[in-house]
C-alpha cells in the first residue's frame, strides 16, 4: 500500500501519506520546525514491515492555514486516523508532536499501543526560564513584528539544530538547511495566522503535565544532550509521570531521528519488538 493525497478535515486540506503493511500501524507526528519531510530517513526503514502514516499538520509543508478561529491539532489527527481507518497506533512524536502525542493517547487510551517521544514538548508543563535574552534579541523580535520571518528562523536553527553550547559547523550544512527551508514554511504560515487572528489550541484540562499517571502503554523517550533547558526539564517530568517509560540520552540537539538517524531506527526497531 502506497498513497499520498489531501484529507479534508475540520476546514483543512491535511497532506498524508500512508506506506506500507504490517502491524502495528506507526504514526509521525512532527516537530513545531519540521514537516512530515522530518521523517524522510524513517520512512525507507520502517515501511517494509509496517503501515506508516506521516503528515503536514495544518499550518505545515503542504498543509495550508486553514480558513478557521481557533487550531484543531489533537483534533485534526483523531479525523485523520479515522479517514484512513487507524484503530490502533504506536505513535512517534517529537518535540510539539510529542506533546500532540502525549494528548491524543489521553484522550484516545484505547487507540494507542505505545509512544516514542523525541526531544517532547508537555502541555501544561510550567517551567522558569531564567536564560537572559540572546545577542540580537530586539532585532529578531522587530523583523518578526515587520514580518520578516528570516532572523527567526536563524536564531531556532541556532537553538534546536546547533544545540546549547555548540558550534554551526556540528551538523552537516545539507541537514541544517532541509531544517531551515521546513522551518521558514511555518513561520511563514505563523505570521499569516496571526495576521487572521487563529487562536491557538486550548490545552487539555486538566493538562498533560497532570495527567500523566494516566498513561499506561509502554513509551519510549528520546532526549538529546544538546537540547533546550525547557525540552530536558520537560523530559524529567515526562520521566516521573509515566509509569512504563524508558529514556534515552543521544549526543544532539533537538532532532534526534536527522542526526544520529542509525541510532534512532535502531531503538524503535527494538521497542516495538518488545511490544
Amino acid at each position: 500500500m502506497s498513497r499520498a493525497s489531501f484529507a479534508s478535515i475540520n476546514g483543512a486540506e491535511i497532506y498524508y501519506e500512508i506506506v506500507g503493511q504490517g502491524e502495528p500501524t506507526l504514526v509521525f507526528i512532527h516537530a513545531g520546525i519540521c514537516d512530515s519531510r522530518q521523517w524522510d530517513e524513517q520512512m525507507p526503514h520502517f515501511t517494509p514491515r509496517h503501515r506508516v502514516i506521516r503528515f503536514d499538520r495544518v499550518g505545515f509543508g503542504q498543509s495550508a492555514v486553514a480558513q478557521r478561529t481557533v487550531d484543531t491539532h489533537r483534533a485534526d489527527i483523531a479525523a485523520l486516523l479515522d479517514q484512513l481507518e487507524v484503530n490502533n497506533a504506536v505513535l512517534i512524536g517529537s518535540s510539539q508532536g510529542g506533546a500532540l502525542a502525549l494528548d491524543y493517547a489521553l484522550e484516545n487510551p484505547k487507540r494507542v499501543s505505545g509512544l516514542v517521544l523525541l526531544g517532547s514538548a508537555l502541555n501544561g508543563f510550567e517551567f522558569d526560564d531564567s536564560d537572559p535574552e540572546p545577542e540580537g534579541w530586539a532585532d529578531i523580535v522587530q523583523a518578526w513584528k515587520e514580518g520578516r520571518p528570516e532572523p527567526v528562523n536563524e536564531y531556532e536553527m541556532t537553538l534546536f539544530l546547533d544545540g546549547r553550547g555548540q558550534p554551526r559547523t556540528r551538523l552537516e550544512p545539507e541537514l541544517r538547511a532541509k531544517a531551515a527551508a521546513m522551518n521558514l514554511i511555518a513561520l511563514q504560515n505563523q505570521l499569516l495566522s496571526e495576521s487572521q487572528k487563529i487562536q491557538p489550541e486550548p490545552e487539555l484540562q486538566p493538562p498533560a503535565a497532570m495527567r500523566l499517571h494516566e498513561i499506561t502503554v509502554p513509551v519510549l523517550m528520546m532526549v538529546g544532550d544538546y537540547d533546550t533547558p525547557y525540552i530536558r526539564a520537560a523530559a524529567a517530568a515526562i520521566m516521573a509521570g509515566i509509569p512504563d517509560i524508558q529514556r534515552i540520552d543521544l549526543p544532539t540537539a533537538h532532532l534526534p531521528n536527522m542526526e544520529m538517524l542509525d541510532a534512532f531506527n535502531h531503538h524503535v526497531e527494538d521497542f516495538l519488538k518488545a511490544l
